[in-house]
């Protein structure tokens, strides 16, 4: 078989555009393409490994945040830039153009529904949803996401059919013999390699040279020559699940990265409702202290104009003030507690601290008010023992777990594939020829199979040196007993975390009922002791004990309140009855509903 010399042209031409088009993608292109491949990973992933429906997945963030636009409106100081977006960093020298993709030009839809020129106010869904756009802990997470989807894609290639190609021109002057010589030497090598998962390795290289003398007779002559290679291992690195044990790895570290992403939305929503509540619990008693030094300044001026009168000691009128400057100084300590309590939650949702904003207290009032309602009905709990099973089926933590002790077990089978002796079966095949200024004379070049060059071989590295292979053997044997003890710890924290769950839950429901109590007698006994103060059958102390203990009353039924909420969505969190879409939307099941998720994608 031969290549006649039109042919040699066209698949030289063939090459050089096939070079040129996949060497001239701009970095926009590539970056297009990186995250085309990596969001169809992610995507596939997560509908195998989560089996429900989920938002579409986006890493990018949009130009215009709520943390952008409050720095702007409200003029807020600012170091750099950087505290902005990507988009509003200056460009440094060289800096690649057009590399910002569609998403990130868009405009955030929840940033205009406040004007933030003025104060804003969020309510605990708000709360969640700038979150989602704003935290860096929950960018972070869904980045790692999308890394390890690049990962995996590497991987892959791994085992894609590859091409590469290099030219090269050289032109030379020769003056030692009796007539100068000049001329042109032009070549062009592509080559295509491809392992298989089996473990063979197969790459063939086709070469076309170009030789073209510029003094004499200016002959000119192609060279093309063509040759492939094969190597098959027969022991050692040789098996599927050996030769693509890290194409492995990386299908079961997306999985793990999803997982991630899933528990943090989940911790998350908890930390965040946590700390929204923590606000208005700071509120509430800081209401609570300005309520008490109101009254204690009525009854500072009571007790004075009853001195005046002659019908109060004077000892009483000093404990009324001591009281009220007490009470004063309590106002103060509340209201930077609960300023500072609201600081540190705008900084949890990835704003500004120093931003103007307030909460909503509509979901806090119907949190008493449920809380009051459900003190009245007998509690409703699964069993320990149900919520456990649940859990430990639910958790995705657990999960990750117990799926790297199978990652563990499958290392120690590869280093003891490592330790077996290499055996490997190698060929190789070649023809045509090249060509340069020496060989012109020789003609064209041509590709005849009929007067190639076959070899084969068949290499053998005995095991008689496996010294660190054999340490590495037993370092993974020691690997897979610290997973699963790692595995078994995990197991048990879950299990710790539910009994302790409902022991909390039960403890702060009893709580609620027993400060309701105390807030109805702590208001009694102020009453009472008010009228028998104005009937002389009480002193100044009683009375200012009296609002003492209602303050005291009322602040530890708010922190009943609020521990009994958090109670709930932690163990809610902990069996896996907390779901949360990537836009922060939280969606709880009833602890009396129990629902498994199903751990069909555990381990293998």
């Amino acid at each position: 078989m031969k290549i006649n010399h039109y042919k040699q042209i066209a698949l030289i031409t063939v090459l050089l555009v096939s070079a040129f088009v996949t060497g001239c993608r701009t970095p926009a292109e590539h970056r297009k393409l990186a995250d085309k491949t990596a969001y169809a990973i992610v995507e596939d992933a997560r509908s195998d490994v989560l089996q429900m429906e989920q938002d579409l997945f986006c890493i990018e963030r949009p130009s215009i945040t709520l943390r952008r636009r409050l720095i702007a409106m409200q003029d807020l100081p600012a170091y750099s830039t950087a505290t902005l977006s990507m988009q509003e960093l200056e460009k440094p020298q060289h800096w690649p153009e057009s590399i910002i993709s569609d998403e990130q030009q868009q405009t955030n839809s929840a940033v205009v529904r406040w004007n933030t020129d003025d104060s804003i106010e969020l309510s605990l869904l708000d709360a969640l949803q700038i979150a989602a756009r704003n935290s860096s802990s929950y960018q972070s997470s869904k980045e790692e996401v999308f890394r390890a989807a690049l990962s995996l894609d590497l991987e892959r290639n791994n085992f894609r059919a590859t091409f590469a190609g290099a030219m090269d021109s050289e032109t030379s002057s020769n003056s030692r013999g009796e007539k100068k010589v000049q001329g042109i030497q032009s070549g062009l090598k592509t080559s295509a390699s491809k392992t298989l998962q089996t473990g063979a390795a197969l790459s063939g290289q086709i070469a076309v040279d170009l030789a073209k003398l510029l003094t004499g007779d200016r002959d000119s002559a192609w060279g093309l020559s063509a040759d492939a290679t094969i190597s098959i291992p027969l022991m050692r690195g040789s098996g599927k699940h050996i030769v693509r044990e890290s194409l492995t790895q990386s299908e079961r570290n997306i999985i793990y990265a999803i997982y991630a992403f899933e528990e943090l939305k989940r911790n998350l929503t908890v930390n965040i409702s946590e700390s929204f509540l923590g606000v208005m619990q700071s509120d509430d008693q800081s209401y609570n202290a300005q309520s008490n030094y109101e009254t204690l300044l009525v009854s500072a001026e009571r007790a004075a104009a009853m001195a005046a009168a002659g019908r109060l000691p004077e000892f009483q009128v000093d404990q009324a003030q001591q009281d009220k400057l007490r009470s004063y100084n309590r106002v103060i300590n509340a209201h930077q507690s609960a300023e500072q309590t609201l600081n540190r939650f705008k900084q949890l949702l990835g704003l500004p601290p120093d931003a103007d904003i307030t909460l909503k207290r509509e979901a806090f009032v119907q949190l008493v008010k449920e809380a009051e309602e459900r003190s009245k009905e007998p509690i409703d709990l699964p069993d320990e023992h149900e919520l456990i099973v649940t859990a430990l089926e639910n958790r995705l933590d657990m999960r990750v777990a117990a799926g790297k002790v199978f990652d563990a077990q499958r290392a120690v089978i590869v280093a003891a594939d490592a330790l077996r002796s290499e055996v490997s079966l190698l060929g190789s095949a070649s023809t045509g020829s090249s060509r340069s200024l020496g060989s012109v004379d020789s003609g064209n070049a041509e590709l005849e199979l009929s007067k190639g060059y076959l070899s084969g071989l068949i290499s053998i590295d005995l095991a008689f040196e496996r010294t660190a292979e054999r340490n590495s053997f037993r370092n993974q044997i020691i690997k897979l007993e610290s997973s699963i003890r790692a595995a078994q710890e995990k197991e048990d924290n879950i299990k710790l975390q539910v009994i302790d769950g409902i022991r909390n839950i039960k403890t702060s429901r009893e709580s609620i009922i027993t400060q309701l109590e105390a807030v109805n007698l702590a208001e009694k006994r102020q009453s009472s002791t008010r009228l028998f103060l104005k009937a002389g059958r009480a002193e100044m102390r009683d009375l200012l004990e009296a609002e003492e203990s209602l303050l005291s009353a009322r602040n530890a039924l708010t922190d009943a309140i609020v521990s009994y909420r958090i109670a709930e969505l932690n163990i809610k969190s902990d069996v896996g009855l907390l779901q949360v879409t990537d836009a922060g939307i939280t969606q709880e099941q009833p602890l009396t509903k129990l629902t498994a998720t199903g751990n069909e994608n555990n381990h293998e």
